[in-house]
């Protein structure tokens, strides 16, 4: 089952292996607001989408501030 934030550009039909392969395509939207997006990064690990960004902000006096996040997605077995 594919979470909410996953939606099909083309939904495929069932899977045969006598029907020849179609490319599908997936859209993610995914708030990152206040995050730079050059450190928003994506990475495939195994069958899960990884979308993950780190920021952090150093004052003068040491101080400093930290955000980050990290969402995984599940992927279907038969992905490429």
């Amino acid at each position: 089952m594919m979470e909410r934030n996953i939606y099909w550009l083309h939904e495929p039909e069932a899977r045969s292996s006598s029907l020849p392969r179609v490319t599908e395509k997936y859209r993610i939207t995914l708030d990152c607001e206040g995050f730079d997006p050059s450190s928003i990064k994506t990475d495939v690990k195994g069958n899960k989408l990884v979308v993950s960004a780190t920021e952090g902000h150093v004052s003068e006096t040491s101080d400093y501030s930290l955000k980050e996040f990290r969402k995984s997605y599940d992927l279907p077995k038969y992905l490429d």
